[in-house]
């Protein structure tokens, strides 16, 4: 009967090993399996496959948006909303009850919020043509070349609809 070795202190770490044996069944020299091959070292991403990458993620995450953009804000919100919460913890309150709370804090504000800044922004949309048109008159009188090109512009384009209506009123011959 084999007798287990004492146990010792591995230098390398400090801890008590068993001292390793010979085994029986251990493999000779002779019939050790061959060192496995070393990896070879990895390609190295080409230009256009990066921008391929970043082109396939940007499309992934432009079509993946309606499930994507609720996750995040979802996580946002959470991260915004955490302190109060463990604020609120604090005085007893269940983390459940207190993010509710937190929650209906939060769209309660945000319901105030548009009901207060409705009156003053159907007011501005009122206003906006003649809001326009100050503006249009102000950024002529800053850019009067900018003015000229417009007009000019406006020219080509009425020159091209009055070439244009003749032909299509000319019968076919």
């Amino acid at each position: 009967m084999d007798a287990d070795p004492p146990p010792r202190r591995d230098a390398g770490n400090g801890d008590w090993t068993a001292a390793a044996q010979p085994r029986a069944s251990a493999l000779d020299a002779s019939e050790a399996s061959p060192a496995p091959p070393e990896a070879a070292p990895a390609a190295k991403p080409t230009p256009l496959q990066i921008v391929l990458v970043v082109l396939g993620t940007v499309a992934f995450l432009y079509f993946a948006r309606p499930v994507i953009l609720p996750i995040f804000l979802a996580c946002v919100g959470g991260m915004a909303l955490k302190p109060l919460i463990r604020w609120l913890a604090q005085y007893h309150i269940p983390p459940a009850l207190s993010a509710a709370v937190a929650l209906l804090v939060l769209v309660a504000g945000v319901t105030i919020g548009f009901i207060e800044f409705a009156h003053p922004a159907l007011k501005w949309m009122s206003e906006a043509p003649q809001h326009m048109f100050d503006l249009r008159r102000r950024g002529q009188k800053l850019f009067p070349r900018l003015a000229r090109f417009s007009q000019a512009a406006a020219a080509v384009d009425n020159l091209g609809a009055t070439e244009a209506a003749p032909d299509a009123s000319a019968s076919p011959g």
